[in-house]
């Protein structure tokens, strides 16, 4: 997939003519897929003519919202859906544009896009002005197509980043996997601790998520950990027992982290990057009497844990 931004103004006019899908795409979840579809259906039926695109911002900030994905997890997935050409802006140079100036050279022209693809709820322009009925009737008005899509509901619900942060910030990871199409995850460098768990017998990789992402709640989590050093493929990793959040038992703490015993794991996993995937709450955080008590309930959650991996590929 090849990356061009639209302020170079050269690299954009190299660009073949596209159809491209419109949004932010934060968790490029089941509704954003549903665009990059409709997008490289488009593509395939103009018999390559028209190459799938996607137009997307950077340096867009959610305000009090956390995101739920990285740039470079938005390009996986954009590429793995069959997108080639991914145009970016920046959200400084568009945020004044007037509906007629975004489908002027500024964006619509300057990126060769002959059909555009948004969803029902897409805003553009100063101030949100333009909606995706201005998109539909300024595209007809210069000659070119625009599809709308629609909401997509799971289990009645519409689909969308800001249920998703709901659905995690109440722990409820297996219904936020529903709306993603796949786990919702965290990523980050393995750090030291304080040790406690390999004092129990119980050592885990610990990681700090960087504060703009979205975290579960607090609590302990049936997880899948991926060593992303060690391997390139999203798929495979290791079974794993992931607590999220400050250690109550333990005083002094307060940053929220990620804690993860990881089943039938021997390696040494300082200083390497690792990929958390969260399926299940198994408990809220609690504070224990003592260090036996919270022992006890580690034991318990990790045969939780292997029961649940025996099962997982049944």
């Amino acid at each position: 997939m090849r990356i061009i931004s639209l302020k170079d103004g050269k690299q954009a006019g190299a660009a073949p003519a596209c159809a491209a899908a419109f949004g932010n795409f934060d968790g490029v979840h089941l509704g954003h897929r549903a665009l990059l579809t409709e997008v490289v259906r488009i593509s395939s039926e103009s018999a390559g003519v028209l190459a799938p695109a996607v137009w997307t911002l950077r340096g867009f900030e959610l305000g009090n919202g956390k995101k739920l994905t990285s740039f470079s997890e938005k390009c996986r997935l954009f590429k793995e859906a069959g997108i080639e050409y991914l145009f970016t802006d920046d959200y400084e140079t568009v945020r004044n544009l007037s509906p007629n100036e975004f489908i002027s050279d500024n964006v619509i022209v300057g990126m060769n896009c002959f059909h555009s693809v948004c969803g029902y709820n897409f805003s553009f322009g100063a101030g949100a002005s333009g909606d995706s009925d201005t998109m539909q009737k300024l595209m007809t008005a210069s000659g070119r197509d625009s599809t709308v899509i629609p909401p997509y509901t799971v289990g009645g619900a519409v689909v969308s980043s800001t249920a998703i942060r709901e659905q995690l910030a109440h722990g409820r990871t297996a219904e936020a996997a529903s709306m993603l199409g796949r786990p919702y995850s965290l990523f980050g460098v393995v750090i030291h601790g304080k040790a406690l768990g390999r004092t129990l017998g119980f050592p885990t990789a610990n990681i700090l998520p960087e504060k703009k992402f979205a975290v579960p709640e607090c609590g302990v989590y049936l997880t899948r950990t991926l060593v992303l050093d060690d391997s390139s493929s999203e798929s495979g990793g290791f079974f794993s027992v992931t607590n999220v959040g400050t250690n109550p038992t333990v005083e002094g703490e307060r940053r929220v982290k990620c804690e993860s015993y990881i089943l039938d794991y021997t390696g040494d996993l300082y200083g390497k990057r690792i990929k958390i995937f969260f399926y299940e709450k198994l408990r809220d955080e609690k504070k224990f009497s003592g260090v036996q008590e919270l022992s006890e309930a580690v034991r318990q959650n990790i045969e939780d844990c292997r029961k649940w991996s025996r099962e997982f590929y049944s």
